[in-house]
């Protein structure tokens, strides 16, 4: 019987995006029939996880979408190289994979098109979830032509975790099996309750994501380098996320080049941030590019006032001045009149709050998400057995 999901991640639990696919193959495997098999691009924490809990899982180097860098060098050798490791990854997990096996593929990113070429080789059903602009607005340079065209045609039913990226894709590649989702997340609830409490007189910022430059942290500190000493003396910001290549330490240059070294503080990878967001009033999202955050999803479940870039998906989470504040994206100046204004307007930011956790509850719960998840699965399946 034809009863497993292939799933093919392209990122690890320090991301969001790996984040909720390992949620969704988790409860995959202890609430359906269906049984997960997982492949990843390079072995990582998600395959000791799923390793952990007995879910078959493999690593190969199949081939990006994209070239993530050296120019148009890095460009040509992804090009030249992509048939070639699609190929010989499919050579090598067949010998580990029974692939008749397998009633549908998962794609968890755009960036990755190894599901694809497995849906046309074994004409298997493939969902590809997209999740990020960062092929489409060219942070990766795409190798494939009309790429949008490419993911629609050679996918079954097409996911975007905003309608942001839906009228994306439909306006570029004029199909209808796209169809929006928001990323679901664990409620605090659902874990334990949260209680904000502050000792402290200082208002206290939080910044979660890992340490890169398209995160824009770098751009967080030069906001605060404008902020007057009065609020400078009465503030603490705290990021949390992995530190990718040396960005941690540019960050803590910049910081300390500056004089702002004594309210900044870097506190690493953080498993579970609900175990740390109840210690803050205000949580910043400065990200250059958001197919729709999850991080400022778990913000506002957490009773946080958001202040985030007017970028991507994020004004369908956030309304400026409704549930939080959004400026635009590079605005160093608005971003510190945001920082400044909620300093003397707490009143406010907890009622921007409030609101935020109450969308977050109604729109971003993981199981309503994931239900309609495995209805797609199931209609899929459907369709499939009327043709046949």
């Amino acid at each position: 019987m034809k009863n497993k999901i292939l799933f093919i991640v392209e990122a690890d639990l320090k991301s969001g995006s790996g984040k909720c696919a390992w949620e969704l193959i988790k409860l995959t495997k202890e609430r359906t029939e269906f049984i997960p098999v997982v492949i990843t691009q390079y072995h990582n924490d998600l395959n000791d996880t799923c390793s952990a809990l007995c879910i078959e899982n493999h690593s190969t180097h199949y081939a990006r979408t994209c070239s993530l860098g050296m120019g148009w060098l890095g460009w040509g050798i992804a090009f030249c190289c992509r048939p070639f490791l699609n190929y010989f990854s499919f050579i090598k997990l067949r010998k580990r994979i029974n692939f008749n096996s397998i009633c549908i593929i998962h794609s968890n990113s755009s960036s990755i098109d190894f599901g694809a070429y497995l849906h046309k080789k074994l004409h298997i059903p493939h969902v590809w979830h997209i999740r990020e602009f960062l092929v489409f607005n060219h942070f990766w340079t795409p190798i494939i032509r009309n790429l949008p065209q490419y993911i629609t045609q050679n996918s079954n039913q097409v996911i975007t975790v905003s309608n942001k990226l839906n009228e994306f894709l439909q306006e570029n590649a004029k199909k209808t099996n796209v169809q929006t989702l928001y990323d679901g997340v664990y409620t605090p609830n659902e874990k334990k309750e949260i209680n904000k409490s502050n000792t402290s007189n200082k208002l206290r910022l939080v910044c979660v994501g890992n340490l890169a430059p398209i995160k824009g942290q770098d751009f967080l500190l030069e906001a605060v380098c404008l902020l007057p000493l009065d609020i400078l003396n009465d503030i603490s910001i705290d990021f949390y996320g992995a530190n990718i290549g040396n960005f941690e330490q540019k960050l803590k240059t910049f910081a300390r080049e500056n004089s702002i070294e004594h309210i900044v503080s870097f506190k690493g990878f953080c498993n579970d941030i609900y175990d740390v967001l109840p210690n803050y009033d205000i949580a910043i999202q400065p990200s250059h590019s958001e197919g729709f955050s999850r991080v400022t999803a778990e913000y506002m479940f957490a009773g946080l006032c958001v202040i985030a870039a007017k970028e991507g998906a994020i004004p369908e989470l956030i309304q400026d001045r409704e549930n939080g504040f959004l400026y635009e994206d590079y605005n160093k100046e608005e971003l510190a009149d945001l920082l400044r204004y909620c300093f003397y307007n707490k009143n406010i930011t907890e009622c921007c709050a409030k609101k935020a956790k109450e969308k977050a509850l109604l729109n971003y719960n993981f199981e309503k998400n994931f239900k309609k998840i495995i209805d797609i699965y199931d209609n899929i399946l459907l369709q499939r057995e009327l043709i046949c």
